[in-house]
């Protein structure tokens, strides 16, 4: 994701459109490969202060994720801010919180997976109510009920709560 800045350059405090949309490639990471279904897009604006650009802008992806509960596949959308600072790479020092640039493009690559990769759900969910599998016979809850539900008391703590209903006692 390359932007052209050089007529920032000549002109300071200048705010400036940005209007990307790139097809990228499957891309590894620690929970996977994450395949966008369809091209990256990248709205926002730029300044140049006189020493480093400020990129504020919106993300749009679309990428294929299998839903948490009922393990079925899909496309799932996600909108995500990036506000990031790019100072010259002369300037720039490894523990900087900020992105070098050279000459007259600044690569928002970096900025643009940085972003992406804080904005990814834990979890990802085919639809808010999804009911999942059935933990017995792993039925989709979905399409179909089974006689397995009543058996396990609803939530992570079910077991235990029939525990307790047989000691009344406690």
């Amino acid at each position: 994701m390359i932007l052209s800045v050089s007529e920032a350059q000549k002109r300071a405090g200048e705010v400036f459109p940005i209007a990307l949309e790139e097809s990228l490639a499957p891309e590894s990471y620690a929970r996977g490969t994450i395949r966008f279904a369809s091209p990256v897009r990248l709205n926002g604006t730029y300044t140049f202060d006189g020493k480093s650009f400020h990129v504020v802008a919106t993300a749009e992806v679309a990428y294929d994720a299998v839903c948490a509960r009922c393990n079925k596949p899909f496309v799932e959308s996600l909108s995500f801010p990036i506000d990031e600072h790019f100072v010259r790479d002369i300037a720039w020092e490894a523990d900087q919180d900020v992105y070098p640039y050279t000459h007259e493009q600044l690569d928002l690559g970096k900025a643009f997976w940085d972003n992406l990769y804080l904005h990814l759900p834990l979890v990802s969910l085919c639809k808010p109510d999804c009911k999942g599998l059935c933990p017995v016979c792993g039925a989709d809850r979905n399409t179909e009920p089974c006689a397995c539900q009543s058996e396990i008391g609803s939530g992570p703590f079910g077991a235990l709560q029939q525990l307790l209903n047989e000691n009344k006692e406690v």
